[in-house]
């Protein structure tokens, strides 16, 4: 179960951010919003919803099952 949804996670950092982020076409970012972020994808923005949440969204939260073999220290 995902933690926040994707439609909260653009509005936290905007497509354009993450565009830039994942490395990926503004079209592939609409499709997530219809469809779902990939877990993978999901890791490489959970740092920064982390810093701008101040905590209250982790990384652990959202990437349950990938948080401990990708955030050792967590």
């Amino acid at each position: 179960m995902q933690f926040m949804k994707f439609k909260e996670i653009v509005k936290l950092l905007g497509q354009k951010e993450i565009v830039y982020m994942c490395g990926v076409t503004q079209p592939t970012v609409t499709n997530w919003l219809k469809h779902g972020i990939p877990e993978y994808r999901l890791i490489v923005l959970a740092s920064r919803i982390e810093e701008l949440t101040n905590g209250k969204v982790t990384r652990k939260q959202l990437c349950p099952n990938l948080y401990k073999f990708v955030w050792t220290n967590l």
